[in-house]
């Protein structure tokens, strides 16, 4: 279904293999990938690292309990953040990055969550990260019993970690935005209208998203390009969910226009692991993609994502998207 060029942090071409949508049926992301690729090609920003997160939580009967438990867990810290990374971070080079202490209270109870943020540069890392947090907290309920410290109860909260949830706590995932640019005049030729036009059209779609579903989920066809990108290459995660948000923007830079799009939080593993096997098949989609590794996939997906929504935005500007006779 055509090839999307890429540049920036990711140099290469990558095959699209989705034969549908947006707009015009099985020619949307095809004459969306011709349209970017005319115009050079899509600029990638991708981070270096892919997060993932896992938390602790512990039900005391009073803050005294459980300032005391923050005392000591901050203390024994630094030494059960070597072993973590030690035990089982350091096969895939990940890193503990940042620990939080959230105290929150429900009636008799006192809470603690302690969230533990960790970064893979190669891989997802969520299934190491999750073995790791369940090891601490082990270690933190002897540490406070050696200290005298009641609490009620200790868990792996993953509600509060924005496990599978799209929200603003989510720190899962790698950020990719991919972007194209080009003068104002050329816009407004292929658009067929002026470049306020965009400006509005997007104004309408920022304030549908977020004012009246009243949360960043996703603004344009992401919610139907990145999953069908997923079932396509059968990579981790399973429930992709979390990976479809996505924020489409316009800027005004002099006489040239930017279209752009940014995946916040994308999360992928492009080999197999322990979170499972990519099956046979779906390895050979990679490389017919030309995907080999993480940050490849995240290329790939955000600039297939840009071709899409270019051309969608272009067909509702021009009154040929949905148009009856």
């Amino acid at each position: 279904a055509g090839q999307i060029k890429v540049f920036g942090d990711v140099a290469k071409t990558f095959t699209n293999i989705l034969a549908y949508g947006t707009g015009f049926g099985s020619l949307g992301i095809s004459v969306g990938c011709f349209r970017v690729n005319k115009l050079g090609g899509a600029e990638i920003k991708v981070s270096k690292w892919g997060g993932a997160t896992r938390n602790l939580g512990y039900v005391f009967k009073n803050e005294e309990d459980r300032e005391r438990a923050v005392k000591a867990a901050k203390e024994y810290l630094p030494t059960l953040r070597k072993e973590m990374e030690e035990k089982y971070l350091s096969e895939f080079s990940g890193e503990i990055y940042e620990v939080e202490f959230v105290r929150r209270q429900h009636h008799g109870h006192c809470y603690l969550y302690i969230c533990f943020h960790t970064r893979f540069e190669h891989a997802r890392g969520h299934g190491d990260t999750s073995a790791a947090v369940g090891f601490a907290r082990g270690r933190f309920d002897g540490k406070f019993q050696e200290k005298g410290i009641a609490f009620v109860q200790s868990l792996i909260a993953m509600g509060f970690d924005g496990d599978l949830k799209p929200s603003s706590r989510n720190r899962r995932g790698r950020y990719v935005s991919a972007q194209v640019k080009l003068p104002i005049s050329e816009y407004e030729k292929m658009s067929k209208t002026n470049i306020d036009s965009l400006l509005s059209y997007m104004e309408i779609d920022r304030q549908g998203v977020t004012q009246e579903q009243g949360h960043f989920l996703y603004s344009g066809m992401g919610g139907e390009i990145i999953p069908a990108i997923y079932r396509g290459t059968k990579v981790n995660p399973r429930p992709y969910n979390v990976s479809c948000t996505e924020n489409v923007y316009v800027e005004i830079k002099g006489e040239d226009v930017i279209y752009g799009v940014e995946l916040p939080n994308l999360e992928v593993g492009a080999a197999s692991s322990r979170e499972g096997l990519i099956c046979p098949t779906a390895r050979e989609v990679l490389k017919f993609m030309g995907i080999g590794t993480s940050r490849e996939f995240a290329a790939a997906t955000a600039a297939i994502t840009l071709a899409g929504e270019f051309n969608f935005t272009l067909l509702h500007l021009r009154g040929e998207m949905y148009a009856s006779s």
